[in-house]
């Protein structure tokens, strides 16, 4: 059992303090996907005009996890094939 004096447990602290400083440098990045709420935003549509985007098929929703993620390429290709060519 470690004590509180133990010094070994702070090269692992330092590692994940580290590894913390990494994952938040990263809050400006693009993101590569989008939740329901946040897609809906982008395109200026309600949330039930979404759904209904993707019981007809023409947005492709990621269900990977516990919530509908949207990819930003999927809507770029929707806006792309809805758009009408002048």
């Amino acid at each position: 059992m470690t004590t509180a004096n133990d010094d070994s447990w702070k090269p692992l602290r330092v590692q994940w303090v580290a590894y913390a400083g990494v994952a938040m440098n990263t809050e400006h990045a693009p993101l590569l996907a989008y939740k329901l709420k946040g897609a809906t935003t982008l395109l200026g549509v309600s949330t039930v005009t979404m759904r209904r985007a993707i019981q007809r098929g023409l947005i492709r929703p990621s269900r990977a996890f516990r919530h509908v993620l949207i990819r930003m390429d999927e809507l770029n290709c929707f806006l792309k094939s809805t758009t009408a060519i002048e």
